[in-house]
């Protein structure tokens, strides 16, 4: 590849560098060509009017330098916003957290596209020859970039607050762009209001050289949002790349002992050890560092003080992750299962210091129920493992370079007196029944390729060929039937009253960890007093879709890489209600279905007064 000194200087956050140079020296170079000649008085210009506007100087000799330096800037100004689009679809800059945020990046793009044809075309249609059209489209200039700020802003502002732990560039874009905003929004009404009487027009002519100045400097913040996406030793770009396969020099060149090995990519390099407050994506080394910031820092943290105490914040690296009598409680509208008791959410493997001491000091967790199956936790091993591959090749010194491990187990989330059981939800049951729904073909094909190693490839054939045509709802009445063994697991150490509080999890925290939440809400609907709408149960499984919007793209490739199309990624309506009615009609309810695998009644009462509210 290039070297890195190349990679710096041919990079994208040149672009808002160029646009603000180039407009910062048209202005001074019309200002100073205006005082050069004598400060002369335009025929447009009032009584009162000592002050030029722009556009009276820009309507004469200097007409092609205003087309072609104003082109320029508005050209540069826009390809620096593409391409920092580009960068967080790509995954070099961290990607929109959700659909909002990449509705809110759409609208700023069109807007930031018509107020650069506004400029472009009242440096062309002057204020001379052609004043109506020329004050149109000066609005459409002001109104589009001050339109598209606004947008940008709500964007930063969501993902800003959603990445306060690794991201305080967002945050710190996010206020200046936000201050920009305030102030050209009030220099503009100023503007408007006194170019509209003839006596204050040299006010308002000052005023739009203001805001004309200001903008320089809403264009070079946009340097603050791409610095972050250059590939330089002790910095991997910013946000999440994804996994790609590369290679990497050889032992002699002091990277890794393997001249032709092959890996991946890691996703970051914030997950392996104790980097809790560095960036995902970030050696302590960076050039962004928090204390750089620690005023601004100070100020978030104040500002953020009134929300970081509640319960329903988010963590930082742990998505979907909630108390589920309080979500209950809350689509409920009242209280009726136990707080701080029981609670659900995707995998924890790469929590950060501050989700660990929130783990333990304040929910107290107990116990830690892992439902991935033995494949899932091989693909996260290899992932972190990878990913000290990687921070050993980038390192200036091999000898200091991080030892690698082939622990399989290296990923897993590690809390004192915080137990941890893993069952797989997928275990050898459910993997027959899979296996035999295939067509005598595929059947020979699936057990062909995984007795030759290709794992992966009998996964997709039978993704594509049993688990697709399924789909969720299929799947999860097929784990009723297959995975009682494992259930039964779980509702022993559910009725275990030291392992509380608990948190059940899977991959996503979507189907698997969203069946056993159902059976258990459905049992204290069915064994007692509480009356939980089976809405209310639907509410809390779906809001999983949601919570998982910031991984969304990831979980696309994930699955579709495995066959499974983008059905997968959702939350099934009526899936509460379907697995209910497989409950009542195929086995008499859930209390039936859960003695026929062998769970007690006594299990059965005590694990509903540990999560119903006593009254």
């Amino acid at each position: 590849g290039l070297p890195a000194a190349v990679m710096w200087i041919i990079s994208f956050w040149l672009l808002p560098v160029i646009s603000a140079i180039v407009w910062l020296a048209m202005l001074i170079a019309m200002l100073s060509t205006w005082a050069a000649q004598g400060k002369p008085r335009y025929s447009e210009m009032s009584v009162d009017e000592h002050v030029p506007y722009i556009s009276d100087i820009g309507a004469r000799g200097l007409k092609p330098l205003f087309i072609a330096m104003g082109s320029v800037t508005v050209v540069t100004l826009d390809l620096a916003f593409l391409a920092e689009r580009w960068m967080r679809h790509s995954g070099h800059l961290v990607r929109n957290k959700g659909r909002f945020d990449k509705a809110c990046s759409i609208i700023s793009l069109f807007f930031a596209a018509a107020g650069a044809a506004g400029l472009i075309l009242l440096t062309i249609f002057d204020t001379v020859r052609h004043p109506s059209m020329h004050r149109a489209f000066l609005g459409l200039f002001i109104g589009g970039y001050l339109i598209s700020a606004i947008f940008i802003c709500l964007e930063y502002l969501r993902m800003g607050i959603f990445y306060r732990s690794k991201y305080v560039v967002l945050i710190v874009s996010f206020w200046i762009k936000a201050i920009f905003v305030v102030v050209e929004l009030a220099l503009a009404i100023a503007f408007g209001v006194l170019d509209k009487v003839s006596k204050r027009q040299n006010a308002a002519a000052i005023i739009e050289w203001v805001i004309s100045f200001i903008f320089t400097f809403y264009v070079l913040s946009f340097v603050i949002d791409l610095l972050p996406s250059v590939r330089r030793r002790h910095h991997l770009p910013q946000g999440e790349k994804g996994l790609q396969m590369s290679s990497r020099p050889s032992a002699s060149s002091g990277a890794l002992p393997n001249n032709n090995l092959t890996y991946e990519e890691p996703v970051t390099t914030d997950s392996m050890g104790d980097r809790g407050n560095t960036y995902r994506g970030q050696t302590e080394t960076s050039y962004i560092d928090a204390h750089i910031y620690p005023r601004i820092i100070i100020i978030i943290i104040m500002a953020e003080s009134f929300v970081l105490g509640s319960a329903d914040r988010p963590f930082d690296n742990i998505l979907n992750f909630r108390d589920v009598g309080r979500s209950i409680n809350g689509f409920n509208g009242s209280k009726l299962l136990r707080e701080g008791v029981l609670f659900r959410g995707a995998r924890p493997d790469d929590a950060s210091e501050r989700d660990k001491q929130r783990l333990t000091d304040e929910i107290g967790l107990g116990t830690i129920i892992d439902l991935r199956s033995s494949t899932e936790h091989a693909f996260a091993a290899q992932r972190r493992q990878n990913a000290r591959l990687i921070e050993n090749a980038d390192a200036a010194d091999p000898e200091n370079s991080v030892s690698v491990s082939t622990n399989d187990n290296e990923h897993l989330l590690n809390l004192p007196q915080v137990k941890r059981r893993m069952i797989s939800m997928t275990g050898r049951a459910f993997e027959r029944m899979l296996l035999w729904r295939l067509d005598w073909y595929n059947f020979i094909k699936a057990l062909g390729l995984a007795a030759s190693g290709y794992r992966t490839d009998a996964a997709r054939l039978v993704a594509t060929n049993v688990m697709k045509p399924r789909g969720l709802i299929g799947l999860a009445q097929d784990m009723l039937d297959c995975a009682g063994a494992e259930i039964r697991e779980i509702f022993d150490i559910l009725a275990d009253s030291a392992a509380y509080p608990v948190v059940v999890h899977c991959t996503q925290g979507k189907d698997r960890t969203g069946l056993i939440i159902l059976l258990l809400l459905l049992l204290l609907v069915e064994t007692t007093a509480v009356d939980i709408p089976l809405n209310t149960i639907s509410a809390d499984y779906v809001k999983s879709e949601t919570e998982l919007e910031p991984e969304l793209e990831y979980l696309m490739k994930e699955i579709t890489q495995i066959g499974l199309d983008e059905d997968y990624a959702k939350c099934p309506p009526g899936f509460a209600e379907a697995v209910r009615e497989y409950l009542d009609s195929k086995y008499g309810g859930v209390k039936a279905y859960l003695l026929s695998i062998g769970v007690g009644e006594e299990k059965m009462d005590t694990i509903c007064q540990r999560l119903v509210l006593e009254r």
